[in-house]
């Protein structure tokens, strides 16, 4: 009887070990697969990764590309517009000049027969080039400030000297040109050097004008 149950027992352990073995090895099996694909996944992702780095070298490669061009551009453009601007100065001093060499050799004429010239002659020379010069700056644009009589405006006029009056017509007033101010279009060439007179109001003056306005307020 004890041996009978020792040869099922046997059997027993004998035909379990085969279902063991197999259930192993598949678990070896799923083991290497799950291995394998994520090496696979990684090998992938390595790849695409290499590829993203590839293109952003292309794209920097391309914008430093570009942004050598703008600047080398931006220097040209530069360079030509400095070129334009020194060609138009150019241009401008040599009309001008055209106009003043003229001017120029009849002062250069003048000065040379000044000591065989009467006073008179040398006179009406001198305003003959006078004239021709005046024509030369207006024809520019240059005209002078009138300044005499006006209000002083300290955008046209510098005030040198200054003294105290009554009968001047503003606060401020400019009496006297000590030199002679010019406007370039609508710009201030060079202001106009001046003596100014500040209004002064006197005392009874006061007093008169204080009264007047009791006397329109008590009407009102």
């Amino acid at each position: 009887m004890a041996d009978e149950l020792k040869r099922e027992e046997d059997i027993k352990q004998e035909s379990s070990q085969p279902e063991e073995t197999s259930t192993a090895s598949s678990d070896q099996e799923k083991h290497n697969k799950k291995t394998k694909k994520e090496k696979h996944d990684q090998e992938k992702m390595v790849e695409q990764l290499q590829q993203e780095i590839g293109k952003l070298k292309e794209e920097k490669m391309s914008l430093e590309d570009a942004y050598k061009r703008k600047v080398a551009e931006f220097d040209n453009y530069k360079k030509r517009i400095l070129k334009e601007m020194e060609d138009l100065r150019l241009q401008a001093n040599k009309k001008l000049l055209q106009h003043i060499l003229p001017v120029y050799d009849n002062l250069f004429r003048a000065m040379a027969n000044v000591e065989s010239t009467t006073k008179e002659n040398l006179q009406q020379g001198l305003s003959i080039i006078l004239a021709e010069f005046t024509k030369v700056i207006e024809d520019a644009g240059v005209k002078p400030i009138e300044c005499v009589g006006q209000e002083f405006d300290y955008s046209l006029h510098e005030a040198l000297l200054m003294e105290e009056r009554e009968d001047v017509p503003f606060p401020m007033t400019v009496i006297q040109e000590l030199e002679r101010g010019y406007m370039l279009g609508s710009e201030v060439l060079r202001p106009s050097k001046v003596k100014v007179a500040k209004k002064v109001v006197r005392e009874s003056e006061t007093r008169d004008n204080g009264q007047s306005e009791e006397k329109k307020q008590d009407k009102e």
